[in-house]
């Protein structure tokens, strides 16, 4: 009926058309009250491409005549909307760019009839968005580049409005983003007009992405099973030394008389699970969807509270997987997408919280799913920081303390973790006193307050080492312009970090905009850091001060946990578990793996030129740097770049440093790389093809080292003394190996290992 009496139809829409061009000239308020543009908006395009596409369905012969007709609509409104813009600008003397990207963020009160023009353009640029999807939709195509740029403008211009995040969400779920669009329903959950169909489309996604991540689930579980029934054949077959459930004391003494570290460990205890090797083999795409399934699938469980009788085993999953994916350089991630996590994360916290209003005004109270997400949450921060920390170290070992030419991984890492601690900020009565993430703990000693204090002293160090770049708080001249934060931009009005407005800081126009905004953000996690929750009560982090050396650390406790003391049963079995070694560790003879050349060369170097240890390359590394037990994995790049790093640390090998020799498994020293292959006929007792394992010859290399420079306090090695008592070594050489396999076999032989960054970080060498 509306294309038959069309001519009709088009006079009264151009009428309506002028009356909302004069409205918006002589009367915004009016329009802001009643919602002028909006009811417009539906009469003028919304109702009549509803009814043509009601009619392409209904009678799909006239397809084609409809299709033409939605899109002369579709063009005639973006030519009309765009005028609109125009016209509002010229009328109330204002451009739409000062208020969009970075400056999204201005105080937009008190801007009389500039803001209430700003409000009509924001619901102009959603008729844009929308009218740019109905394009697609009747094309049949799923182009919505555009679409969203239009919806995020209009976010930009009214962060705190849920339509807009609506409607992002609505194309991610279109372009099967799944992360996305559940971002952008929680932004529209958390804003003041949420959409009334946002929280059913955020459940729907869940129990789609719980039928996923099972799927897949279910076939790695398979094959777990069958990896844990070989190794316990493996293990069952193999000789120990060690007392099952007995511990080791480790005391490690650095050679510069720095501070003793004592760990005790499990015998027969390893940091990396086949599992995390796994992960480590995969590649960015695969290992990004597995972690964006099982982030979602575990987020899923605390908002539905579905399957929280699995929830820990998916977390710590999640965990294993993020980890994983952070140690991929580069990282795989923009930071946009980390952004969305922690949001995410906040959400989860605020959503699971107590519903009584005096019990979630005091410190103390938590819901038990709240809980699990403050855990969880802590734990992903912690591993975030770990990463940064790590590339930080090595950007200022090899820049001299100096932060320009910053990687693009710390400037991707470094947002995300002061939006963190911008939430703690305001919510610390939610997560102090800390609590326990020892359930949920994955990877390398450590937990988030330990990192927060190392953080702290890079940057204090690199405070002190830059004095010449800082920021000012007051605009000395026009030469200086206001610094912006992109994070900033991307929540604000995001409710649990809206209270966290700081006073502008400036710096010169001439400063790398890189270099202003990492100033700005170490500003901001310095005073977090060093100043706030040191004087929380209970504090989490102190400054010690010794011998004129500055040092912050967490005082949070490592075992800290809201739930009640150990039960006398339970001290009764913790006291059954005795240290039945003590291992006096003294580095000065280090053993690397082959591995240790091809990923991590440039430690090499800097271990080797600190001359404070000897490098003992086993035959098999000095032979070629990519042993029969390097990581398998079919990505091309990948090898490629395996096949770099093995010529390299070749090369390095040929320098002759005088810190590297090169060792034989019967402890011969060699005094050039030119050798052919040692004569390994005589075999391991475990070894029945006559011929040595690259890991039973890097392990025999460490033995024969540790006999050769034996300082045991015992008569004969391995021997306990006549007394009860645990064994007493003393070990001058070191094992420094990720294969976990050979972590395994040397702690079954009493041979100190440890990873090489690990190992670096206590040496103070870096990380």
């Amino acid at each position: 009926m509306v294309l038959n009496s069309w001519e009709s139809v088009e006079k009264l829409r151009q009428f309506l058309k002028d009356a909302l061009k004069y409205l918006l000239y002589k009367d915004l308020k009016f329009c802001e009250t009643e919602n002028v543009e909006q009811h417009l908006w539906k009469i003028l395009y919304y109702s009549i491409i509803e009814v043509a596409r009601k009619a392409i369905a209904e009678d799909p012969s006239q397809k084609d005549e409809y299709k033409v007709f939605i899109l002369f609509l579709i063009d005639e409104g973006n030519k009309f909307f765009e005028e609109l813009l125009e016209d509002l600008q010229e009328n109330n003397k204002f451009q739409l760019s000062s208020f969009l990207g970075s400056n999204n963020c201005e105080q937009k009160k008190g801007l009389g009839y500039v803001g209430l023009a700003l409000n009509s353009a924001q619901k102009i640029f959603i008729f844009l968005g929308d009218l740019g999807r109905y394009r697609e939709q009747v094309n049949e195509t799923a182009n919505y580049g555009k679409c969203r740029q239009w919806y995020l403008k209009s976010h930009e211009l009214n962060p705190k409005n849920g339509k807009p995040y609506n409607q992002l969400a609505l194309l991610a779920v279109y372009s099967r983003r799944r992360l996305d669009a559940v971002y952008y329903f929680m932004r529209s959950l958390m804003s003041s007009n949420p959409a009334p169909s946002a929280r059913q489309s955020m459940v729907s996604l869940f129990y789609e992405i719980r039928k996923k991540y099972e799927q897949g689930e279910k076939k790695r579980r398979e094959e777990r099973l069958e990896r844990a029934r070989l190794q316990m054949k493996q293990k069952e077959s193999e000789e120990t030394t060690t007392t099952p459930g007995s511990l080791r004391k480790e005391t490690w003494i650095r050679p510069d008389g720095g501070k003793r570290v004592h760990r005790t460990t499990q015998a027969l205890q390893d940091n990396k699970d086949s599992e995390e090797e796994d992960l480590a083999s995969l590649g960015n795409i695969e290992l990004n969807k597995r972690f964006v399934t099982t982030y979602l699938h575990v987020l899923g469980k605390l908002y539905t509270k579905i399957g929280m009788e699995t929830f820990q085993e998916s977390a710590i999953q999640m965990l294993k997987e993020l980890r994983a994916l952070l140690h991929h350089t580069p990282v795989p991630m923009p930071s946009n997408r980390l952004l969305m996590l922690l949001a995410l994360n906040m959400f989860a916290i605020e959503s699971t919280q107590l519903k009584d209003p005096q019990l979630q005004a005091q410190s103390g109270y938590w819901s038990e799913n709240q809980d699990r997400a403050l855990v969880v949450s802590l734990q992903m921060f912690n591993l975030i920081l770990e990463r940064c920390i790590s590339l930080l170290e090595d950007h200022l070992s090899k820049n001299n303390n100096q932060i320009s030419q910053l990687s693009q991984d710390i400037i991707i890492l470094l947002p995300a973790i002061k939006v963190w601690c911008d939430w703690m900020l305001c919510h610390s009565s939610v997560w102090n006193p800390p609590p326990s993430t020892q359930d949920f703990k994955v990877g390398s000693t450590g937990d988030c307050w330990t990192r927060l204090a190392m953080l702290m002293n890079l940057f204090e160090q690199i405070k002190s080492q830059n004095y010449g770049l800082k920021l000012h708080d007051v605009q000395l001249d026009d030469d200086y312009e206001v610094v912006r934060l992109p994070e900033d931009a991307v929540l604000c009005g995001f409710t649990p970090i809206a209270y966290t407005v700081s006073k502008p800081l400036y710096a010169p126009k001439d400063m790398d905009i890189e270099v202003a905004q990492f100033l700005l953000r170490m500003e901001k996690l310095l005073f977090f850091g060093t100043e706030f929750v040191c004087g929380l009560e209970p504090p989490v982090l102190k400054l010690e001060i010794e011998d004129g050396f500055r040092e912050y650390v967490s005082v949070v406790q490592a075992n800290a946990s809201r739930s009640s003391p150990p039960s006398p049963q339970e001290l009764k079995i913790l006291s059954q578990s005795v240290v039945s070694v003590h291992v006096e560790v003294r580095p000065k003879y280090l053993v690397p793996d082959t591995n240790c050349f091809v990923d991590h060369l440039s430690r090499i170097t800097v271990l080797a030129a600190s001359q404070s240890y000897t490098l003992m390359v086993p035959i098999v590394g000095g032979k070629s740097p990519m042993p029969g037990g390097a990581r398998k994995t079919v990505d091309p790049q990948h090898l490629l770049k395996v096949a770099d790093a093995a010529k390299c640390a070749l090369d390095f090998l040929k320098s002759r440093h005088q810190s590297v020799k090169c060792v034989t498994t019967k402890g011969g020293i060699l005094t050039s790389t030119a050798f052919t292959t040692e004569d390994d006929s005589s075999t391991s007792s475990n070894d029945t093809s006559g011929i040595m394992k690259n890991d039973d010859k890097i392990l025999a290399t460490c033995l024969v080292l540790c006999k050769g420079h034996n300082a045991t306090q015992n008569s004969a090695e391995g021997e306990s003394t006549e007394n009860s008592g645990p064994r007493e070594l003393i070990r001058e050489v070191v094992l420094l190996t990720e294969d976990r396999n050979l972590r395994v076999k040397a702690y079954a032989r009493d041979v100190p290992v440890r990873e090489l960054p690990d190992f670096m970080r206590w040496a103070g060498l870096g990380g």
